[in-house]
This record gives structure tokens, C-alpha cells and sequence, in this order.
């Protein structure tokens, strides 16, 4: 099983509640994400390597913290790099990285897998100067 396949559902669902929920708003799907809005899945089956360097390079550079904040900069990671750098600016960024984490986190089976996933890319990063 792809291990971000659950991500990929949530941002999907993301983007569409987004888009319907502001009127006028640039959906976020379409800032910065080359994606089909009409399918469920946004990211490919695979990681792509620069969201999967990114990850690697942010969670390795971080040494030790608890499984929420490897959590939350997981999830901020991988919705700046679906969404675009833009996002990174967005003033509810940090609400909406707070609630996928909770979400996330909520569920025991994703929260194992997730938890395995972030124990494998902080050892699997590096940190300046190592």
C-alpha cells in the first residue's frame, strides 16, 4: 500500500470542500497543483521525488520530536508542495496543518502507519552539517 494514499484522499476531499465552500477563491488545487479536479486522487501512486526529498530533508534536519510535530510538518509539507509554495504564506495553513494532523492522528491504523512513515524519512534525512 502507498503510504500516502490516505493524505492524497484527504487533500483531495480538501480541495473540493475549498473550492465550494469560498466563493471567488482561488480552489486550492489549483494553486499550484497540475491535477485532474474531477479525479479522488491527487498525488501519483508514488511520491514524487521532489515531495519526497522535501520530506526527507525537513523531517531529517528536525532530530528528536514528538510523533505530532514530525506529524504536523509532514502534513505541511506535503500540502505546500500539492498546493504550491504559495501556500506556505496562507494564514490558515497552520488551522488547516492542525486538523489533517488531528485527523490523521485520530485514526489508530493510519496514526501507526503514519508514525512508521515518519520514523523512516527522520532517519532516512539528513541534517546540515552531518
Amino acid at each position: 500500500m502507498d503510504p500516502l494514499r490516505p493524505i492524497s484522499q484527504i487533500l483531495a476531499t480538501l480541495a473540493r470542500q475549498r473550492s465550494t465552500d469560498t466563493p471567488g477563491a482561488t480552489p486550492l488545487g489549483n494553486r499550484g497543483a497540475k491535477h485532474d479536479p474531477n479525479t479522488l486522487e491527487l498525488a501519483p501512486s508514488t511520491p514524487a521525488p521532489s515531495l519526497d526529498a522535501r520530506l526527507r530533508e525537513r523531517l531529517g534536519a528536525m532530530g528528536k520530536k514528538t510523533t505530532r510535530q514530525l506529524a504536523e510538518a509532514f502534513v505541511e509539507t506535503v500540502l505546500v508542495s500539492e498546493f504550491g509554495d504559495a501556500m506556505s504564506s496562507d494564514p490558515g495553513l497552520a488551522s488547516l496543518t492542525a486538523r489533517v494532523t488531528s485527523d490523521l492522528l485520530a485514526n489508530e491504523e493510519i496514526a501507526s502507519e503514519l508514525s512508521q512513515l515518519l520514523v523512516t524519512y527522520a532517519e532516512s534525512g539528513h541534517s546540515p552539517g552531518i
